[in-house]
């Protein structure tokens, strides 16, 4: 059964005690039990975050091998059908290196990868409202929110199929790995002296939404990868060596990033 706004957000409608719409800039869902005005014990609920114009979110359960479910952006609305994918792109995170082996003196980087036919630039033209009904149109860069801090500088730009690095300490990483291939960029460092956890934790990337008048700025999801250092993620990213790599970051076949059935461990590859 779908329910939309029409029906909601209508106070002539059947049972509508109160009218209400759903955020852009995400909110919560719930679904409860009731009788004769009393609420009962069911309950299930959802919580989104800010969405970008005209896509929805699903329920996305992941593979047996992660075990639990996500609740993202998909890649096409299917009101009344199955779910879609999960929606990935146009940028992945590709490699992590969190937890580099003590002879590794390159230090922890990230690479981002641009899995489309088109260069990506890491910043979007939004709306601001500085007065009620007075708009402004800025452009304001996409960062990091979790796992490290962040903000990629002005016209940072990832060219068609192409390679980006952010690393804790550029320095030390061109000295290690060496110059990276042509287009390949290596930004850093990391913001506040932020590190990537030995231990796992959540990486997010966000692109700016609009900003109502009085309000933040909403941050809309555009990539997020929740790593481990335990199995059944591969424990020989952590210190032995490896990095964390996705095994079909390209145009044929990128797979939803926050699922572990798509990451494997292998020697360092940034930039490739």
């Amino acid at each position: 059964i779908v329910f939309d706004e029409a029906q909601f957000g209508n106070p002539a409608a059947a049972g509508v005690h109160t009218p209400f719409s759903l955020s852009e800039g995400g909110e919560s869902v719930y679904l409860q039990s009731g009788s004769g005005g009393v609420l009962g014990g069911y309950e299930a609920s959802e919580s989104f975050g800010a969405s970008a114009s005209n896509v929805a979110f699903g329920r996305y359960v992941k593979s047996v091998l992660d075990g639990g479910v996500n609740f993202v952006a998909m890649s096409e609305n299917t009101p009344g059908e199955e779910n879609a994918y999960p929606a990935v792109g146009p940028v992945v995170i590709s490699e992590i290196m969190y937890n580099p082996a003590p002879s590794n003196t390159g230090g922890e980087y990230i690479e981002l990868h641009n899995i489309t036919a088109s260069p990506v630039t890491l910043q979007d033209s939004v709306s601001t409202v500085t007065s009620p009904g007075v708009f402004d149109t800025d452009v304001v860069q996409w960062q990091f929110s979790d796992g490290i801090d962040f903000v990629f500088p002005a016209n940072t730009t990832i060219p068609a199929h192409g390679y980006l690095i952010i690393a804790g300490n550029p320095t030390a990483f061109t000295n290690y790995y060496g110059t990276m291939p042509s287009g390949v960029a290596v930004l850093g460092p990391f913001e506040n002296s932020t590190a990537l956890s030995n231990g796992g934790e959540q990486i997010q990337i966000v692109r700016p939404g609009d900003q109502e008048y009085g309000k933040d700025r909403f941050w809309i999801r555009a990539e997020r990868v929740t790593y481990d250092d335990a199995s059944p993620w591969p424990v020989t990213a952590d210190g032995d060596g490896d990095s964390l790599q996705q095994k079909t970051p390209d145009t044929t076949g990128a797979n939803y990033g926050n699922d572990v059935i798509n990451w494997q461990a292998a020697a360092p590859t940034p930039g490739h």
